[in-house]
């Protein structure tokens, strides 16, 4: 929570730690390369954010809303999941997606 500057409200904000020199990552410059400049990049941060509203995971019955909120169509979100997976971003573990470090963030 936060108190907004501009108005003076507590706010309910969540948000998650992460590297200032991201975009420089091997893994997330490897993503870019498969995914396109800065679509890799903006997938990567926008899974990120729905993995934490989920609880620090993606669920695979998850996945059609996961690709509506990220405004992709399925079959791109699961090319981008198969990537992640294939260059260590991303664990599939049974019925979800997880990234462990980002896992323990959520905690």
């Amino acid at each position: 929570m936060h108190l907004s500057k501009s108005t003076g409200v507590v706010v309910m904000a969540w948000y998650f730690r992460h590297d200032y020199s991201a975009r420089n990552d091997r893994k997330i410059t490897e993503l870019e390369m498969e995914m396109g400049e800065n679509i890799g990049y903006a997938m990567w941060f926008k899974m990120l954010e729905i993995m934490g509203e989920m609880g620090g995971s993606l669920s695979k019955d998850k996945l059609k809303v996961a690709a509506y909120s990220m405004r992709v169509p399925l079959d791109l979100l699961m090319q981008f999941i198969r990537i992640c997976v294939r260059i260590g971003l991303l664990d599939e573990n049974g019925d979800e997606y997880v990234n462990a470090r980002f896992a323990e963030e959520c905690a």
